[in-house]
């Protein structure tokens, strides 16, 4: 079926002209997160993104902001001296931002991109679902 979808993907990019966005320069909201607890939606409101940008990179989880260095290879983003604030918000599961910044942590993460989804997964197997979003 995944094979299948990522025809299906690529032929509807192909007769449409389009082309998957780059790694760099797209804003990427989170969509899911994957790890041994299962894959989890990230909800919509407040969003949480990621951009990453001239080597570096940015987001929110929903509650904290988020930033480091990115280094975008084939097929890999290199995170490393990344740090969030540390404000506590009654309105957003801690555990939930604690189980993206788990993938979002310092070391090296597969970087696919299928249509308009990068995901990035840890060696370990946990993954955030990305999808190319235009700015809010």
């Amino acid at each position: 079926m995944a094979i299948l979808t990522s025809i299906t993907v690529g032929m509807v990019l192909a007769m449409s002209g389009a082309t998957a966005p780059p790694v760099e320069d797209t804003h990427w909201v989170i969509e899911s997160v994957t790890d041994s607890a299962g894959t989890t939606p990230i909800p919509a409101t407040p969003e949480a993104y990621v951009e990453m940008t001239g080597g570096e990179i940015t987001g929110f989880t929903g509650c904290n902001w988020i930033s480091g260095y990115a280094a975008v290879g084939d097929g890999t983003v290199a995170l490393t001296e990344m740090g969030t604030t540390k404000r506590g918000c009654s309105n957003y599961p801690e555990w939930l931002e604690m189980r993206m910044q788990w993938v979002l942590d310092d070391g090296e993460l597969t970087a696919v991109v299928d249509g308009d989804t990068l995901t990035l997964t840890r060696p370990e197997g946990r993954s955030l679902t990305l999808r190319a979003a235009d700015l809010p």
